[in-house]
């Protein structure tokens, strides 16, 4: 098939919460946002639900979901998923060009890097979050921010998909030039709680420090939990963090046992036309009201030698998992060392390519460059060891990635940074940084402070 049976353009929204709102009661519903109706970078919103299927990995344990009944099997969750997506379905040139023609959209939670390397099983699985959570949607609304253009894609042409349009279509119509508001549905019920002490994490970074000046790696990242239990909902919740803190990689799904709530600055890998981009985020500055103290602060991230060393690191290790689906060289660092700002920090980012081997799919630059590099540290496996070894629980979506692989082979995930799930009337959220040989404990602690600054705020 060389198009899906249907493309209706729909009126566009630039606050695509609007479409959202008009499916998130429907099973299993998705929101990939970049937040454009806030910051410039921001380009396609994709939204949907009601999945054809959704497959959970856990443990070596697959579970199908389908809208009648379930099927387990002990089969590889990446080959399931490949499965399912099949081979790639070639778009008609005559149609808007999508990222999304319908596929899979869920999560790859951290701890399925254990199931990649050779990583033993120390922390506590206090959460029992999945490995991996996808729902393979054969529709979906996209939002194209640069285009101001709204289309409404499927691959099934029945008469549910008809009165879904015409759905979308009248809400759309009747709220266009309406601001969705923030209602007040949500609050906390107690203070939140860090999983440890201030000096514990200082002690931690102590013992990454050692670790590092025994030549076991160059970088770790280390980060904490924080939880509070609520009251209200999830999704009035998601648009105070998206109004506080946007970023161009947010998400907001809803699973069975949890909902995911991600303000995401960082993107992990994408594949258009071949073409694989990585842009890990190390380095990070607090923002100033001041114009010019902001200028002097963004200055000072581009050229401390800290950062741009620790930067470098997780740049070359990228290069090297790059290396492993791309073409000999193809690979080229198209940026080193650019700072981005957002709302309440800049960071540093630096942009790697490659031109993926036509032998290679989607799901396997995920195999071989999951967990991305700048969560981890470097040498990767060995980071993550002493990751395993020092954090109290284990860290579920947060770190891993979050995205969608479209049936057309096109590919965008996050690194789940920024990230909170809500689970029993509890929300957790997580926070940390990559520890360096001259990484002052104290500094390193406020950094973290700073980057969980936004979430905390949202809470109260």
């Amino acid at each position: 098939m060389d198009k899906p049976l249907i493309v209706r353009q729909l009126p566009y929204c630039k606050n695509s919460t609007v479409y959202f709102e008009t499916i998130k009661s429907k099973p299993f519903p998705v929101y990939l946002d970049s937040c454009a109706d806030t910051i410039e970078s921001g380009c396609y919103d994709i939204i949907s639900a009601s999945p054809e299927k959704w497959i959970t990995a856990k443990d070596g344990q697959i579970t199908i979901r389908f809208k009648n009944g379930s099927c387990e099997t002990t089969d590889d969750g990446f080959t399931i998923l490949q499965q399912e997506l099949g081979n790639i379905v070639k778009i008609d040139q005559s149609l808007p060009s999508l990222p999304f023609y319908g596929g899979a959209i869920g999560y790859f939670s951290y701890d399925l890097g254990r199931t990649l390397e050779d990583i033993p099983s120390l922390i506590a699985d206090d959460l029992q979050i999945p490995d991996m959570e996808f729902g393979i949607y054969n529709w979906a609304i996209v939002v194209d921010h640069k285009q101001k253009q709204t289309f409404f894609v499927s691959k099934t042409k029945t008469e549910y998909i008809y009165k879904l349009i015409a759905e979308i279509t009248s809400i759309c119509n009747s709220s266009k030039n309406i601001i969705p508001s923030v209602i007040s549905d949500y609050n906390t019920v107690d203070q939140p709680r860090w999983n440890c002490s201030k000096e514990e994490y200082l002690q931690g970074v102590n013992l990454i420090k050692n670790y590092i000046y025994d030549g076991d790696c160059y970088q770790v990242n280390f980060t904490q939990r924080i939880a509070a239990h609520y009251l209200g909902s999830e999704w009035e919740l998601y648009k105070i963090l998206r109004k506080q803190n946007p970023a161009p990689f947010s998400a907001y799904l809803k699973t069975i046992d949890f909902t995911i709530l991600s303000s995401s600055p960082e993107q992990f890998v994408s594949l258009n036309n071949l073409k694989v981009v990585t842009k890990p985020i190390k380095g990070t500055a607090k923002r100033s009201d001041c114009d010019e103290q902001d200028n002097i602060r963004a200055s000072e991230l581009a050229n401390c030698d800290k950062n741009q060393a620790e930067n470098l690191m997780i740049v070359d290790l990228l290069r090297n998992d790059l290396g492993k689906v791309c073409n000999p060289g193809s690979i080229k660092v198209e940026k080193l060392f650019d700072v981005e700002s957002f709302e309440h920090i800049h960071h540093l980012v630096s942009t790697i390519s490659g031109t993926l081997n036509e032998q290679f799919t989607a799901i396997d630059v995920i195999k071989n460059c999951f967990p991305g590099g700048s969560i981890t540290g470097a040498p990767k496996i060995r980071s993550m060891q002493i990751i395993e070894e020092l954090e109290k629980q284990r860290r579920g979506v947060y770190c891993g990635a979050i995205g969608y692989i479209s049936f057309n082979g096109y590919m965008n995930t996050n690194i789940a940074i920024r990230t909170a799930i809500t689970k029993n009337n509890t929300i957790y959220y997580w926070a940390g940084g990559g520890i360096v040989s001259d990484s002052i404990p104290e500094n390193e602690y406020e950094e973290m402070l700073t980057k969980s600054s936004a979430f905390l705020n949202a809470l109260s």
